[in-house]
């Protein structure tokens, strides 16, 4: 790789905040034993309120106290959310770990994200029980994932048993597309959405308007309480990061990650007669190395890499003259990688990731772009999530 690519790289990471950013979103202990209030152990205070309880069932967890919820109205309204809610359909890496004691049941969620009053049904990212004919459905995991215009992105069920009115420990991990689900502390099921009809690398990727309306328990929307749990949640948490197996057996201990696991994924669709795409692979962990590479190009055309730090924010260059293609971040540092090459494809670089703790957490995106006489083309853009 030429040295003034990796000066341009590595002065782009130089130039984040100093500071390393905590992991975790919101932590509910559900340890408070009386009162309406959830509290929110990590930084964020986002703390819940309990809607609908007479009388709060503040329980014994699986590790010190839980809450248990009716099955009729109950839920946990997020009502300051800071950081939330977590899916942006952006491709922007998080987990969701929680503990749930609860017997079979239809269609009843414990985790969800919606749009507060929706024109119709609006939006959802939700995990709770499953429902339809497959075997067990009532008691696995059910991932139900709808876009702003109401189109059902994701509808998986987990392999392994949650719901058998027995403590169980599930964690959802979710990469640009690509989800994890642990049950117990084990893989349990694998899968990859990413290239779905509406997930986060088609065409047709969705957009969700899910603003300010985090429940646990139950959805609601538009003041309309639905698929209410009956069972008990305890140490719910969130996080911004992928969840490693390590980190997972220290939170199963009531322990806390301090810092991200690194991870790295691929959001939005290229343009170009290809289109034009990339590929990311390596490590984005303290130390490591990215390597990016360009392909589906227009043969002979210069290859650049643009970086940027932050969130995606896609921005459609079709009326700049550029029908169909999108910059997904702002504030981009861009180098030449050279002419790509007789099949489109251009030399992998390899990046390195700078040992500094300080840089945890931090999102950096790799967009390509290529260009030739007359014309250019872009490619979706690379995540890197920097951790350990």
């Amino acid at each position: 790789m030429p040295n003034r690519s990796r000066a341009a790289f590595l002065s782009v990471l130089t130039a984040v905040s100093a500071a390393a950013q905590p992991p975790t979103i919101a932590h509910f202990a559900f340890d408070e034993t009386s009162g309406f209030t959830a509290n929110d152990a990590s930084t964020y205070g986002n703390h819940g309120t309990l809607v609908n309880f007479n009388i709060p069932t503040w329980m014994v967890g699986r590790h010190g106290g839980a809450l248990a919820f009716d099955g009729t109205d109950d839920y946990v309204l997020i009502t300051t959310p800071n950081g939330l809610p977590i899916y942006d359909g952006l491709g922007t890496p998080f987990s969701i770990a929680f503990w749930v004691n609860a017997q079979p049941q239809s269609d009843r969620r414990v985790y969800s994200e919606q749009a507060m009053a929706p024109p119709n049904n609006g939006p959802l990212f939700t995990l709770g029980s499953g429902s339809g004919t497959a075997p067990n459905a009532t008691s696995r995991l059910r991932v139900f994932v709808r876009t702003d215009d109401v189109s059902v992105a994701v509808n998986m069920l987990s392999n392994g048993i949650v719901f058998d009115g027995t403590w169980h420990h599930v964690v959802y991990v979710d990469v640009s597309g690509r989800v994890q689900i642990w049950i117990d502390g084990l893989l349990d099921t694998e899968f990859d959405y990413s290239r779905w009809s509406f997930g986060p690398r088609s065409s047709l990727r969705g957009s969700y308007t899910l603003i300010n309306s985090v429940t646990l328990g139950a959805v609601v929307r538009n003041q309309t309480v639905a698929t209410p749990l009956a069972g008990m949640i305890d140490d719910l948490r969130i996080h911004r990061c992928a969840l490693t197996a390590a980190d997972i057996a220290t939170i199963m201990q009531n322990g806390t990650p301090m810092l991200c696991g690194a991870s790295i994924g691929e959001y939005g669709h290229g343009c170009g007669r290809g289109p034009l795409d990339v590929a990311a692979t390596g490590s984005a962990a303290f130390g490591g190395t990215v390597h990016v590479q360009l392909f589906r190009g227009e043969p002979g055309s210069l290859g650049l890499i643009s970086v940027g730090t932050g969130p995606v924010q896609p921005l459609d260059l079709s009326p700049l003259g550029f029908f169909g293609c999108t910059l997904y971040q702002p504030s981009l540092t861009t180098f030449a990688i050279g002419a790509l090459g007789p099949a489109g494809s251009s030399a992998p670089i390899s990046l390195p990731v700078p040992t500094a703790t300080t840089m945890a957490c931090r999102i950096v995106g790799f967009q390509g772009v290529t260009v030739r006489p007359g014309g250019a083309e872009f490619a979706p853009v690379a995540l890197a999530q920097i951790g350990f």
